[in-house]
């Protein structure tokens, strides 16, 4: 199946930008409290582009959204200092282990090599062998309590009456029931702040696009 998916570029207009959106609700809402739908939907729209930062791309197997990847102006609001980002990569639980979230990061790689683009960031908190694989070099790292994030987790799943995320030796994935879960997740300013600080606290990767021919294959 992952050799029938296809990587496009998405346009503002597309009818898969709810569907898109509805992910990024459901991996990330938390980090956003109050934020709807029709928001993250408008947010998307504003990623959208003919080329270049920002650009928003999806996976397509026949005709169905199976993927998700963005090149962003800023993704870290406490390092306005690193830009352009890798953002919102995500696979839904059944289309995983199929290289489709390698395709995706790979597109937007190429994507900021063709304009221009010395240096990419992004942050991830449990996904880093993937993209050391993929040529990714550690360009920080940050501590936190794990407890910070297990509370917030433990917060979401009460809100939502079911679990959120499966934990296995490759790390966490989502569960069906969070895939069908609300995209807009209500929680008090003190969680709000605590989600902040969580994600600031994730670690940071560099890929170096002049050297894209040296660092992948």
């Amino acid at each position: 199946m992952a050799e029938a998916a296809q990587i496009e570029r998405l346009s503002a207009d597309s009818p898969h930008i709810a569907t898109l959106a509805g992910w990024s609700g459901v991996a990330w809402g938390h980090l956003n409290p109050g934020m709807t739908l029709n928001d993250a939907i408008e947010r998307l729209r504003g990623q959208c582009s003919a080329g270049g930062v920002p650009s928003l791309f999806v996976a397509m197997h026949d005709g169905v959204p199976v993927g998700m990847a963005s090149l962003v102006v800023d993704d870290m609001s406490d390092r306005p200092d690193l830009s352009p980002w890798l953002a919102l990569v995500f696979v839904p639980p059944e289309w995983r282990g199929l290289g489709i979230a390698s395709s995706l990061v790979r597109q937007v790689e190429s994507e900021a090599q063709d304009s221009g683009v010395a240096w990419c960031y992004l942050y991830t908190p449990d996904q880093q062998a993937l993209y050391a694989r993929l040529g990714w070099q550690a360009a920080a790292q940050l501590h936190i309590a794990p407890t910070a994030i297990s509370r917030q987790i433990d917060l979401l799943e009460h809100q939502l009456g079911a679990p959120l995320i499966e934990r296995g030796p490759n790390g966490i994935s989502l569960t069906a029931a969070s895939i069908r879960g609300s995209t807009s997740i209500s929680t008090s300013p003190a969680q709000a702040r605590s989600s902040r600080r969580c994600v600031a606290a994730t670690p940071i990767s560099a890929w170096p696009s002049s050297c894209r021919a040296m660092t992948t294959s």
